[in-house]
């Protein structure tokens, strides 16, 4: 799977010739971060996502925790960030154009 110049090859995230590993539940939020295109995951979707659409889920920070793991994680590479919609959900932005 991929969106822009980052793709998802089972855990790894990979993005200008550099590699990250992410455990299962960092892979599952990307892969629906790179899905949604540019628009807005919902936070109930992301906790869906998490948990499973059937699951009952108790009011938690699961998805906060695993959102910030993840960012730390895309770090290594420029450009690419996940965007706080607050009270709503999580935007993936990718680099435009070249990287230098």
């Amino acid at each position: 799977m991929s969106g822009g110049n980052i793709a998802l090859d089972g855990l790894l995230a990979v993005a200008d010739g550099r590699r990250v590993k992410l455990s299962p539940a960092e892979a599952k939020v990307l892969a629906r971060l790179i899905r949604a295109g540019g628009a807005t995951v919902l936070l109930a979707t992301m906790a869906d996502v998490l948990h499973g659409a059937e699951a009952v889920r108790p009011k938690s920070n699961v998805a906060q925790v695993v959102v910030c793991r993840l960012r730390q994680k895309l770090a290594a590479f420029p450009g690419h960030r996940i965007e706080s919609i607050r009270g709503v959900g999580y935007r993936l932005h990718l680099p435009v154009g070249p990287q230098a």
